[in-house]
């Protein structure tokens, strides 16, 4: 069930198939809770990402179990699994409109990084998801999408940090090869991924 809010509050939704999630994405949500002044960040984890070729490694069932262990400590952050219900390739925009008409007095963030802004014009339905968003904008390196913006320039702002490098297909890598994933990771997340075998094999 979705947590409720007020309704005129600063609402931060930040998405990703968190496969597994890192301290990078909890860094971020850090930042933009501080600096776009959240009241609450949904973090809306993927059933099938529409921009990857290949799904998830892990279940849903165990993002969602890393995700809520992540987050357990910070009370204004909640997962929503609406688009896990909802199966099937996931839509930002399908997402964003059923928000909305549950908050429609709130200000809306949709938290994206640099990667995914510099090609957003090529999310479905992406002018509706502006009309109801303003995209809070992280740096991952490699990614200068200032440029890129042009008429998006104006539903943007930019969350200040250092790029972020912290990857999940990083952290794959060194499960599966029997790397430390200690520094990337919460401890929570890391004894998760050890004790159901998470990663093992595949990317």
């Amino acid at each position: 069930m979705m947590a409720r809010p007020p309704a005129r509050h600063r609402i931060g939704i930040f998405g990703g198939s968190f496969d597994p999630v890192h301290n990078g994405h909890l860094r971020i949500a850090t930042k933009a809770m501080n600096q776009l002044h959240l009241d609450r960040i949904f973090f809306l984890p993927a059933y099938f990402p529409p921009h990857k070729r290949k799904g998830p490694l892990a279940t849903a069932a165990n993002r969602l179990a890393m995700l809520r262990l992540a987050i357990r400590d910070e009370p204004r952050w909640k997962v929503l699994t609406l688009e896990v219900r909802r199966r099937g390739v996931s839509y930002t925009f399908q997402s964003v409109r059923t928000i909305r008409t549950r908050y429609p007095k709130a200000k809306l963030f949709l938290i994206v990084g640099s990667d995914n802004a510099a090609q957003f014009e090529s999310w479905r339905n992406f002018r509706e998801i502006l009309r109801h968003t303003v995209l809070a904008v992280y740096p991952r390196r490699g990614f200068r999408f200032q440029r890129k913006l042009g008429a998006l320039k104006s539903h943007t702002q930019v969350i200040k940090s250092d790029a972020i490098n912290d990857s999940s297909t990083e952290i794959r890598r060194r499960v599966r090869s029997s790397r430390s994933i200690a520094s990337l990771v919460p401890p929570k997340v890391g004894r998760y991924i050890e004790s159901h075998g998470l990663y093992r094999k595949g990317a």
